[in-house]
């Protein structure tokens, strides 16, 4: 697995250390957890003369999935691996879902203000809230990576897809036949084979070649929405990063999958991240497991529920903190008595009865109380598993 990070008494990032030996620190009283996700110590004496390795965050941007690596360029070996899960797409549905409700108020003729239009102005180099949400995440993590490990580089991968025009059978050739400039009417093709095919219909181009034919057909109506995200936000994140004052390095996706198959390394998102940019040295990798986080945001500011309709169906109650706990909270459950006995790990949904629900990787436990449950991990807008 991943080392655990390790903090000196005045919260110094120092380099991270085997398992095993936070393991021994914690048994013999020398350090204390500091935070369980990712895992880190506090040491309870002063470590001022401790030499320390320089690292180096390794960022692979996805529109799902952005895969994070620590490595040390000295000798190669990844210390610190993780996969974070994007929300990006669940964001837009409930923007979808939103504006559909408001639009069935407003023709029904009940007492809701009509719509109104140029009334607001958006900043300079605006995102869409779903693609805001994918940078927040990845600058989210740097800065919390930059307080447990001693970062002093940053490599991205900065995607670009170089799309030639391979027109849609349905619609020709943008340039010359005024077809569509939408993403669904481009399709990936080298600059040899665009050149060559020119104006004609892609069907009499490949009539020779019925397997490429109708896989480029399948494609030509895929939509690119993953590239587009992708595309769209690569720019924004490297100011993000460049903000940190950190050097960041950039390299291509070309360069990544390069370095990948040079060493032989299996495609994962967190590997991926590892083999980002020139700088990349002989990869170790043994043992690292990634940790997958999955962003889930900080709850919905509604007060009140709809159905399917868009009429108030219930009511959110205004505390959100009971016995100490909050929907969110990462506990270990304990109970001793009663038909649940047993050991849980998981989520807490509260209630203001204290009989909570835990969700563990299992399932769901349901009915567990209060008394039983001790918060490891505070709501952080982010969920867990190795």
């Amino acid at each position: 697995m991943s080392k655990a990070f390790v903090l000196d008494t005045k919260k110094r990032p120092l380099d991270p250390i085997h398992s095993a030996q936070a393991r021994q620190l914690l048994r013999s009283k020398k350090a204390a957890i500091y935070r369980q996700f990712p895992f880190t110590i506090i040491l309870k004496e002063s470590r001022s003369d401790s030499p320390i390795s320089p690292l180096r965050l390794k960022i692979d941007p996805g529109a799902k999935f952005t895969g994070m690596a620590l490595v040390n360029d000295a000798n190669g070996e990844v210390v610190f691996a993780a996969e974070l899960k994007h929300r990006g797409f669940a964001i837009r549905d409930a923007l979808t879902s939103r504006r559909q409700l408001r639009r069935s108020r407003r023709a029904r003729k009940t007492r809701y203000r009509q719509p109104r239009f140029l009334n607001r102005t958006r900043p300079e180099r605006w995102l869409a809230p779903s693609l805001q949400s994918r940078i927040e995440n990845i600058k989210t993590w740097v800065e919390r990576l930059r307080k447990l490990a001693p970062i002093e580089a940053i490599s991205q991968e900065l995607v670009r897809f170089n799309m030639q025009l391979m027109t849609n059978p349905d619609i020709q050739g943008k340039e010359y036949q005024r077809g569509s400039n939408s993403i669904t009417n481009l399709t990936l093709s080298c600059e040899k084979c665009n050149t060559k095919k020119g104006t004609k219909d892609i069907k009499y181009f490949l009539k020779k070649d019925p397997l490429k034919l109708e896989k480029i057909l399948k494609q030509a109506k895929r939509p690119l929405a993953d590239a587009a995200a992708v595309n769209t936000t690569r720019t924004a994140l490297l100011e993000v990063l460049k903000a940190t004052g950190l050097p960041v390095e950039t390299g291509s996706g070309g360069l990544t999958k390069f370095n990948r198959s040079e060493q032989n390394l299996e495609k994962t998102h967190w590997i991926d991240a590892a083999c980002v940019g020139k700088s990349t040295p002989i990869l170790n990798i043994k043992g690292v497991k990634p940790l997958l986080i999955t962003a889930n945001g900080h709850g919905s500011r509604q007060s009140c529920r709809t159905d399917k309709y868009g009429f108030p169906s219930r009511h959110v109650p205004r505390e959100k903190i009971h016995f100490g706990f909050q929907t969110g909270d990462i506990a270990k459950a304990v109970v001793t008595t009663g038909k649940k006995i047993g050991t849980y790990v998981g989520k807490v949904a509260i209630r203001s009865t204290g009989s909570f629900n835990i969700y563990t990787k299992n399932g769901l436990i349901q009915g567990i109380s209060h008394k039983f449950c001790k918060r490891i991990h505070a709501k952080d807008g982010y969920s867990y598993a190795q």
